[in-house]
């Protein structure tokens, strides 16, 4: 019998026997000695003296539930092909070897008349077994654990992208080393070809590898901490690429290690025009929400009419399209200044009275219910750029997360001395959501490049 129909008739969905199998080949029985019919000493004929062609190894057998079964083998189940012979005497040998066989098999507590799904059983036993080593069943189980079956809104694009790299690009690349099979086999070596392949080809920046690179260690390390199925863990020595650049200087080399810059401010001129080249247009409204209430660009492009308190002028942010906000909690963040009326007057032009709590406030050019992807935003943010540099003649080449500094460093120095240091600070630390009231101050003064110690109450201890 092929295992396959056996696998269909014996073993249920999830991979276990099913309860009647399990019985009769867990079940512990008695058996009588089994003897081969015809007997030798008949002749091999039947009581009427007729010879018998048809030949099988007949025994009792009795469960311990009680149930007796008078079983007939014909030797299907030993893959023997005792009734084709037409010679006498090998027949008897070969009915002789069947015999012994099935002797043993009760001997040992084997049921013949399963024989064949227990040892499919113990085949299946050696399949998990090395299953549980494969590495596409591990990112499987890795990325249910996750919860990326199901993600949060704030992490559906990353789940989208974990799934591609994975299967798209790692698998493969593991299956042309003949390691996808087992992830005990791979080494340190083998993720940092494949990273270090990726970036040098040109395919991915340093920051996609960086990101990349932790998704893979995401897998590995659940393989080591909660799986527990390899002895160490082969990413805890890659390092993140840094994109450094030798350049001479005084006929030396000198490495200058390129650092991508984060906190950058934009001045007054490039403020305004932001504001000629994009005012009047949805990107205007974006970029007055991060200026202005500090809103992340992956929050905004997952706020949905829902989210909005226009009476009070409030933007509503649960945990579930928040960055932060682990404990849970939803976040009230204040439309300050004319960004209330902003705001009116876009969903005025964009939504009319047709006001669906699900449409997204910035959503895709043909439906409501998909938000504006930060991609589609980017691009626009970049053409805007060519046609600042064509029509007014200013290189414009910071990023648009630069916006949200220059918003908090704009606030600050304009209240510095209209307002204590510890209400500037609070304020800051509540609207950007900080965690506490240190992280705010070391961002105020290290990355904003701020002093309010010049008021008399500031302190950083």
């Amino acid at each position: 019998m092929h295992y396959i129909v056996l696998i269909k008739h014996f073993i249920n969905k999830k991979g276990q026997f099913k309860g009647q199998l399990l019985h009769l080949i867990m079940s512990k029985f008695v058996f009588k000695e089994p003897t081969i019919y015809p007997s030798e000493a008949d002749g091999y004929k039947d009581s009427k003296g007729k010879l018998i062609t048809k030949w099988f190894i007949r025994y009792r057998i009795t469960f311990d539930n009680g149930t007796t079964e008078y079983r007939k083998e014909y030797g299907k189940s030993y893959r023997s092909a005792l009734n084709t012979i037409k010679n006498l005497k090998a027949k008897r040998e070969e009915a002789l070897i069947l015999l012994a066989l099935v002797k043993n098999d009760l001997s040992n507590g084997i049921d013949p008349k399963v024989r064949e799904q227990e040892s499919l059983k113990h085949t299946l036993k050696l399949i998990r077994e090395a299953e549980q080593y494969n590495y596409k069943l591990i990112f499987t189980q890795w990325f249910n654990y996750k919860n990326y079956t199901n993600p949060i809104p704030s992490k559906v694009l990353s789940a989208k992208n974990i799934k591609i790299l994975h299967l798209n690009q790692f698998l493969p690349y593991l299956s042309s080393i003949g390691k996808d099979g087992d992830i005990r086999k791979i080494t340190e070596d083998d993720i940092a070809h494949f990273i270090r392949g990726k970036y040098d080809s040109g395919i991915w920046v340093a920051k996609t590898a960086n990101v990349n690179c932790g998704w893979i260690s995401g897998v590995f390390t659940y393989a080591y901490r909660v799986l527990k199925i390899i002895s160490q863990n082969p990413m805890e020595h890659i390092l993140p690429i840094r994109e450094d650049k030798i350049i001479l200087k005084d006929g030396k080399q000198t490495l200058k290690v390129k650092k991508e810059i984060r906190f950058c401010i934009f001045n007054d001129t490039e403020l305004n025009l932001i504001r000629k080249h994009w005012e009047g247009t949805k990107y205007f409204v974006i970029t007055q929400i991060i200026f202005l209430v500090y809103i992340r660009f992956s929050e905004i492009f997952r706020l949905k009419l829902e989210h909005l308190d226009l009476v009070n002028g409030y933007f509503i942010i649960p945990a579930n399209i928040a960055k932060g906000q682990r404990d849970g909690t939803t976040a009230k963040v204040k439309m300050f200044g004319k960004l209330k009326e902003i705001i009116l007057d876009y969903i005025k032009e964009n939504f009319g009275d047709d006001l669906n709590d699900d449409y997204y406030l910035f959503h895709s050019a043909y439906n409501k219910f998909q938000p504006l992807q930060y991609s589609a935003f980017h691009r626009k943010w970049l053409a805007m750029g060519k046609s600042i540099l064509k029509i007014d003649g200013v290189k414009f080449t910071k990023p648009p997360y630069g916006l949200k500094h220059t918003g908090a460093r704009t606030f600050l120095l304009k209240n510095k001395h209209s307002f204590s240091s510890y209400q500037l600070t609070e304020h800051l630390m509540r609207t950007m959501r900080h965690t506490d009231f240190k992280t705010t101050q070391i961002y105020i003064y290290q990355d904003l490049g701020v002093a309010l110690d010049e008021t008399p109450d500031f302190t950083f201890d």
